[in-house]
């Protein structure tokens, strides 16, 4: 076993903390988000859909991301508060990414010393936090454990939880996009936006932006809209879904956070990322996966662009803590 782990630790290494982090955690999520929205396709007595919480609070997990940090902590058994110091430190520094290359250069000669050797300690602790995640990720998948029945079904019955498996999961693999920015763009009138969430959720409609539109759509001329709404809301989550696409599509989300990171990985790259973690399964590699390098390499080039507006650029993360 500690053969198989040292592979992926070896990956891990080869590239910065960050990109290890997320790479990992999109490689290795990806058969759960697959056996995810076969549940939701299906709907047959699942085991994962559990009551969910007054409405009131389930819109508000559109616009509140960091009830993810405590479902973390539980997967990996990390520290809550080193986590959120990490994650508000890199939070932090992604707002400096809207500033150009001149601003920032301004920003930091702006710095006294003091400031500009916290700021490279905390971007040190930062990585070594980073590193520490990464390490647990690689354990928790060498062990292979997913706890007690009790302890699941305890877990997934949580109202987050829920949220990431009905709302969160179907966006990311249905639209490439955040619930929140798909919320944003059906309350703004965006027709497509709005079918796509309806399908995913139909509580949305108790937004009161988006009970404004149905209800004027409802009672107006247009009838073409109302019947694709109609048909929006008896919609099914989501349609017939492959493995191999969703492997694809975290591939290439893998390549595109890469990207945006500062870092580009090469095919090769990727596909040892995810052959390493099939090796912690037993397997000689990710079959899941085109065979033939041109194959995967155009397969990822017409999926990266999907994702390319859902994530924010973080290259400052590496520039200033290289």
């Amino acid at each position: 076993m500690s053969d198989k782990k040292a592979r992926l630790r070896n990956w891990a290494a080869s590239v910065p903390p960050l990109l290890a982090y997320s790479a990992i955690n999109i490689a290795s999520s990806a058969v759960d988000e697959y056996y995810i929205l076969e549940e939701l396709r299906q709907r047959i007595d699942s085991p994962l859909l559990m009551p969910l919480p007054p409405v009131k609070v389930w819109m508000g997990y559109y616009r509140k991301h960091r009830f993810l940090s405590p479902v973390i902590d539980m997967h990996l058994g990390l520290d809550g508060e080193e986590w959120l110091t990490a994650l508000n430190f890199a939070g932090a520094l992604r707002e400096h990414d809207k500033l150009s290359r001149e601003e920032l250069l301004s920003w930091w000669n702006g710095m006294t010393q003091e400031d500009r050797r916290k700021f490279v300690l905390a971007t040190a602790e930062l990585h070594e936090c980073i590193r520490k995640i990464v390490e647990a990720q690689i354990t928790a998948l060498a062990v292979g454990e997913v706890g007690e029945p009790n302890e699941v079904k305890s877990l997934v019955s949580t109202p987050e939880i829920q949220f990431i498996i009905r709302v969160l999961v179907p966006c990311w693999a249905k639209c490439q996009m955040y619930p929140g920015e798909l919320l944003r763009a059906a309350r703004s009138g965006e027709l497509l936006a709005l079918e796509q969430l309806l399908a995913i959720d139909k509580s949305i409609v108790a937004d009161p932006k988006i009970h404004e539109q149905i209800h004027q759509t409802a009672s107006g001329s247009n009838k073409a809209r109302f019947e694709r709404i109609a048909n929006a809301f008896r919609a099914p989550t989501i349609g017939r879904i492959s493995l191999k696409s969703v492997k694809l599509l975290s591939a290439a989300l893998v390549g595109q956070s890469a990207h945006e990171l500062g870092h580009p990985l090469t095919e090769p790259q990727i596909r040892e990322l995810f052959d390493s973690i099939a090796a912690i399964e037993g397997k000689l590699r990710d079959t899941d996966l085109p065979k033939s390098s041109e194959a995967l390499s155009k397969a990822l080039q017409r999926k990266k662009p999907e994702w390319a507006p859902m994530i924010r650029r973080t290259k400052v993360v590496a520039e200033m803590s290289g």
